[in-house]
């Protein structure tokens, strides 16, 4: 059994699974321990790692990355300091976003053509400009470069100079609607085709309409493996979509935990 959590200097993918990203991660720690219990080869490594080891190759008719391994990604960071440290950084992330699309394994979660599946901006713009949500799905937003005095009753937050939002210069202001009276929020949970809610007084799984809809967010965003936020209406009948990432960290998991892990090590070696 290979489990490398050091800095993996000297470690290789000779295994049959990979999983990158910090070494201390509990979900990571508890899929690792139930594939080794499988009998599965597994490597632990970060990123910096991960490009040492892995290599895409154009032959003019195909590409192919090796090893092809099923892969878990949990986080990725390049050290980036000055200007050499930030080209490499970037030749590194553009090395790693490309073995991790064209591996012909199961990988978790595969990088877009957009980049990385984890920024909870990121994916909520994806599916406000794709117009692929379902009717209603969607919390309607204003961008502005000021707010009036009607933001006062809207949920706000300021844009410092990020272009993923349009604003390239200065500072501008996203806002929606606030959570109507007598509605809730529900966080559900994803892997693959199956859903479970997560709050606070009831661990039963979601209501089936909503767990088919958080699905079926997770495949038009290409998720295998994601957490969303709902809003529900006081009859339940109505759900918008707060919120969703990519890389849940494993305390928002909370009594899930043991489950989501032993559903993403399955689907690992499917």
């Amino acid at each position: 059994m290979i489990d490398q959590q050091n800095d993996g200097r000297d470690a290789s993918l000779h295994a049959d699974v990979a999983l990158v990203g910090p070494k201390n991660d509990s979900l990571t720690s508890q899929i690792s321990q139930m594939l080794r219990a499988s009998g599965a080869r597994v490597i632990w490594v970060n990123s910096e790692v991960f490009v040492r080891r892995i290599t895409v190759s154009c032959d003019g008719q195909a590409t192919t990355v090796a090893p092809d391994i099923p892969l878990l990604i949990r986080g990725h960071s390049y050290d980036s300091q000055g200007d050499a440290g930030q080209f490499m950084a970037n030749e590194k992330y553009s090395l790693f976003w490309s073995a991790a699309a064209l591996m012909t394994a199961p990988v978790i979660n595969r990088p877009s053509p957009e980049g990385s599946q984890w920024r909870p901006r990121t994916l909520m713009m994806r599916l406000y400009s794709s117009a692929c949500a379902p009717p209603g799905v969607l919390i309607p937003e204003l961008y502005s470069s000021r707010r009036s005095p009607t933001w006062a009753h809207m949920e706000s937050e300021d844009l410092w100079g990020s272009a993923e939002d349009g604003v390239m210069d200065g500072i501008g202001s996203r806002g929606r609607p606030r959570i109507p009276d007598g509605w809730t929020y529900q966080q559900v949970v994803v892997v693959g085709s199956d859903s479970w809610a997560r709050f606070a007084h009831d661990r039963s799984a979601p209501d089936p309409p909503l767990g088919a809809l958080s699905v079926e967010i997770a495949r038009i965003l290409g998720l295998h493996f994601c957490s969303m936020h709902w809003r529900l209406g006081p009859d339940r009948a109505d759900a918008q979509l707060a919120r969703i990432t990519g890389r849940p960290s494993a305390a928002s998991l909370g009594h899930l935990l043991p489950v989501v892990a032993r559903h993403i090590a399955r689907d690992l070696l499917a």
